[in-house]
């Protein structure tokens, strides 16, 4: 939460944008508890009771709701990725300004290719963290919000298998977070690496050649690009288990729902 902090304030200059993007993801989550609730009414009364206003009213309300739903997603993409990508190139800038300041001890304690690194590759991680920091903290807490009052609304026995299953999936997630992180800190260091050995051949190669140094260099490359390779693909396979370990644990959850829904249903205790 400190990192989201201060990305946020690293944002604040374009507060406006910002604010317009946050009425978008709203306006995107106000409208996903409508498709469900106007689901009912169309099963029941235009379906069921073949009321024939129902069954005009109540398709147009689905397309508006979807056409509003595509333009508040649209203009909620575009603009909260504006405010990401104003956000890291000040953020490049201001790395940039501190590197030109730090004294000379500094740049030949560290690496060359991970001063490169930090400006190119790890600003833009950041930029990527802070347009989802938009959609976890606004949009997508609304729409489960929304979700879960009209499932409490609707059935608050329902809801209460949702609530159980919450911490399980928080677990997962939190520990899949923690993986990612670290994998991400390694995947920038040998990033760093790559980048140094490839600069320092490229400034060296008249001495490269003079020495015959081709096979050193090469070998150097190979191992690092290797292990940076090795990174990748585990940053890949944390990703991908990430997903349908949460997926699995969601069918699990809604297997459940139907479940008590069912049960419910067939004592009369929930609209057919």
């Amino acid at each position: 939460m400190r990192t989201y902090s201060r990305l946020i304030r690293e944002a604040l200059p374009y507060w406006k944008i910002a604010i317009l993007a946050m009425l978008s993801m709203t306006a995107t989550a106000a409208m996903e508890p409508l498709l469900p609730a106007l689901m009912a009414p169309l099963i029941d009364e235009s379906l069921i009771d073949k009321d024939p206003s129902s069954l005009i009213q109540i398709p147009l309300l689905i397309v508006a709701v979807f056409v509003i739903k595509g333009i508040s997603e649209y203009v909620a993409s575009v603009s909260s990725q504006y405010v990401a990508h104003r956000t890291v190139a000040d953020i490049r800038s201001e790395v940039f300004a501190v590197q030109l300041d730090l004294p000379m001890i500094d740049h030949d304690s560290e690496e060359g290719g991970r001063l490169l690194s930090r400006i190119t590759y790890d600003v833009t991680q950041v930029g990527e963290a802070v347009s989802t920091a938009w959609m976890i903290i606004i949009k997508d807490t609304l729409m489960i919000l929304g979700l879960l009052g009209f499932l409490i609304y609707t059935s608050w026995q329902m809801s209460l298998a949702l609530l159980l299953a919450a911490p399980v999936v928080s677990i997962v997630v939190k520990k899949a977070s923690a993986k990612m992180r670290q994998s991400n800190q390694d995947l920038q260091t040998w990033t760093g690496r790559l980048t140094g050995l490839i600069e320092e051949s490229l400034l060296a190669v008249k001495d490269i050649k003079i020495f015959s140094g081709h096979d050193n260099q090469q070998a150097q490359f190979d191992r690092i690009n290797k292990k940076l390779r090795h990174e990748q693909m585990r940053v890949i396979k944390i990703q991908s288990l990430n997903v349908p370990l949460v997926q699995i644990l969601a069918a699990i959850t809604i297997g459940i729902v139907i479940l008590v829904g069912t049960q419910m249903s067939a004592r009369d205790l929930l609209s057919p």
